[in-house]
């Protein structure tokens, strides 16, 4: 049976200006946290790769603003980010669920 992929990829858009050292040390924390496959930093933007029945968005927003890096307060980033803690849950609850049938149809008559 082929197993489904459960990384997710998710894109944040961060306010916070950071130096090299600082986003050195964002980065090392976000790699260490359980998880977390990759991530990447870009100018404002950060991409990350993550195993949602190992950690959550939540988890992570909270190691962010543990290190004072402050996520974008647009509306379209509310929206994505609540998007994403959706996902997280559903993919979380669907893990769990059994197995579907392996037949949807009705046998043909004769």
């Amino acid at each position: 049976m082929k197993t489904k992929k459960r990384s997710l990829t998710r894109y944040l858009d961060i306010r916070t200006e950071l130096d090299d050292s600082r986003a050195k040390a964002v980065l090392q924390a976000l790699r260490e946290q359980l998880g977390v496959e990759e991530v990447e930093l870009t100018k404002n933007r950060m991409r990350l790769r993550y195993d949602p029945l190992q950690t959550r968005m939540d988890h992570l927003q909270a190691l962010l603003k543990e290190r004072s890096v402050e996520l974008s307060r647009s509306w379209i980033h509310s929206c994505r980010l609540a998007w994403y803690q959706y996902q997280d849950e559903a993919v979380c609850e669907n893990a769990g669920a059994p197995p579907p049938a392996c037949c949807n149809r009705p046998p043909r008559p004769r």
